[in-house]
């Protein structure tokens, strides 16, 4: 059964289908009631289980993301629908003020911890496309598909690398976000120190580098110059 037929046995309309590279993903109605629903193409069961598991944990956080209302098949999640604006949409001009929000939202995620005790919970996959301003102007993520538990940092450094390779590339906008995240974070949660949240954006950086050959040398001579001033949070 595709999404297709599973909006029409369940009574959905289908309002609109999104661009997914891995996945079917539409905004259906139910009445006046609208949801996400989102089809794992892969056969492997486990991957629609574990974003609903991320997002059930996330969601006792405190975190804002979306609510799930069931699976199907093993494979179909029905999620709640979110109405917001996409972060990566947003003008950079609004990107200092964006900070704090996402600065805010971290530090609840990061609040969860496993058993073990070792890591906190880690949304993955930290581009600014993952993320929504909603109307009540607060920060929700989407998509928690790529969930780990592990160190904070490499969630903030990801965000960073992220808001600096939008295009235009490397602006005084996306250092302002990266700085004012990192202060909002740390009046919540552990200061994991600015050295080492730089190298970590720095490596985030060489990632994103390696995965656009298009763009890797526009990338690396962007990073150097941010290593070469310190930047983006101890100068």
């Amino acid at each position: 059964m595709d999404l297709v037929q599973f909006c029409q046995k369940r009574g959905y309309s289908i309002l609109e289908q999104y661009s997914s590279k891995k996945n079917r993903v539409a905004l259906v109605a139910d009445g006046n009631t609208h949801y996400v629903i989102k089809d794992f193409l892969s056969p492997e069961g486990f991957r629609a289980q574990h974003e609903r598991q991320g997002l059930i944990m996330a969601h006792g956080t405190g975190a804002r993301c979306p609510s799930v209302r069931g699976i199907h098949y093993h494979r179909i999640l029905v999620l709640e629908h979110l109405p917001g604006e996409n972060l990566a949409d947003q003008p950079p001009q609004t990107w200092a003020r964006m900070g704090p929000l996402l600065g805010e939202w971290f530090a609840r995620l990061h609040a969860m911890v496993p058993a073990s005790g070792t890591g906190v919970l880690l949304r993955g996959d930290c581009t600014l496309r993952n993320f929504l301003l909603l109307s009540d102007s607060s920060m929700a993520g989407v998509d928690f598909e790529e969930w780990t538990w592990g160190n904070p940092t490499r969630d903030i450094a990801e965000t960073v690398a992220s808001a600096l390779t939008m295009q235009p590339s490397f602006t005084d906008e996306a250092i302002a976000m990266a700085r004012s995240l990192y202060r909002e974070y740390v009046r919540y949660r552990r200061d994991p120190g600015a050295l080492h949240l730089q190298r970590e954006v720095y490596e985030a950086l060489e990632r994103i580098a390696a995965r656009r050959p298009a763009h890797t040398d526009t990338i690396r001579a962007g990073t150097h110059a941010l290593m070469a001033k310190h930047l983006p949070f101890l100068r």
